[in-house]
């Protein structure tokens, strides 16, 4: 008398085998499972003569069986025949997708199991993995250091066993700080009344960030007030550039306070006249910071023309 001992998948079959030795009267045969009587039929148990069956297996029938031949002569029990329930390979843990900032370090998780204990590789989808600076740590998580633009892309941990592979994908996106470009030398432009003067914003991002324009108009907060206008707070007004309306500027209480708002473009060039005299500057956000542009003074000479300062005063970007 024998059973075997089976490792099996989750989900499939197991099948245990007793072969009773012969007897007068015939032996009855039953099972039992860590040494308690299995109550046949049952749920996903049936018993077809000395022959166990347990369909989709799951790890809570993992065990000790053994068969048990009785009649009027006496008992026998079978050596114990143990079943290992394989369980595929999953990952878990994975986030779907991050930001990572260029010139940082950024961690990808990944969190296998299954058993036996899986392989977990990772690797690129869209390209090849940073040579050198890409490394999985004991918690299988990916850690690239030094980020750049091109590390940008979607990676894959992939967990493989007997049972079976799972794979999860993570998209990251690296973007680059807002930085101001051309320094701070001061620069000079003439306009005559009759014109408008295009002035860019000097801030550079990966992505393109949300960039808007603001002015210090301090002298008109009394007017404001008495007006019945609300202030957008510190005596600024902002500019900004709306998607339904692209070649307009929207702007709270410049926009009644005044009979012609600047405009603001797709490039996000601010577009002024003489009426817009003051001190301006370029904001720029995305995910890694906020940074603000060294000032611009608009200056209004005795109504004939006016000019453009990059203050010396602003000696670097401000950055938040």
């Amino acid at each position: 008398m024998g059973c075997r001992i089976l490792g099996v998948n989750e989900g499939e079959s197991a099948v245990f085998e007793c072969d009773p030795p012969k007897g007068h009267p015939t032996p009855v045969v039953t099972w039992r499972l860590d040494e308690r009587d299995l109550i046949l039929p049952r749920h996903r148990y049936r018993q077809d003569g000395s022959t166990l069956m347990v369909s989709h297996v799951v790890p809570s029938d993992e065990g000790e069986y053994q068969c048990v031949v009785t009649n009027m002569a006496g008992r026998r029990v079978s050596e114990v025949a143990q079943l290992t329930v394989y369980e595929s390979a999953r990952v878990g843990g994975v986030v779907k997708s991050m930001v990572g900032v260029a010139g940082h370090d950024v961690t990808l998780p990944c969190v296998p199991s299954g058993k036996p204990d899986p392989q977990v590789v990772w690797r690129r989808a869209d390209g090849l993995m940073p040579v050198g600076r890409a490394a999985m740590g004991r918690d299988w998580s990916l850690t690239i250091t030094a980020l750049r633009s091109g590390d940008q892309g979607t990676y894959v941990c992939e967990a493989t066993n007997s049972a079976g592979t799972h794979a999860a994908n993570t998209s990251l996106l690296v973007v680059e700080r807002p930085r101001a470009e051309g320094g701070v030398r001061p620069r000079i432009a003439v306009i005559t009344p009759s014109h408008v003067r295009q002035i860019g914003c000097p801030i550079t991002a990966t992505p393109t960030p949300i960039i808007f324009w603001v002015k210090e108009n301090h002298g008109r907060q009394e007017a404001q007030r008495e007006a019945g206008h609300t202030l957008t707070g510190d005596g600024e007004d902002v500019y900004l550039l709306e998607e339904e309306q692209p070649w307009v500027v929207a702007s709270g209480a410049a926009a009644t306070m005044e009979k012609a708002a600047p405009i603001v473009d797709h490039t996000f060039s601010l577009h002024v006249t003489t009426r817009h005299e003051g001190l301006w500057a370029c904001m720029a956000a995305n995910e890694a910071r906020v940074i603000v542009s060294p000032c611009i003074k608009l200056w209004h000479f005795s109504g004939a023309f006016f000019s453009l300062f990059l203050l010396p005063f602003a000696s670097a970007p401000f950055v938040i």
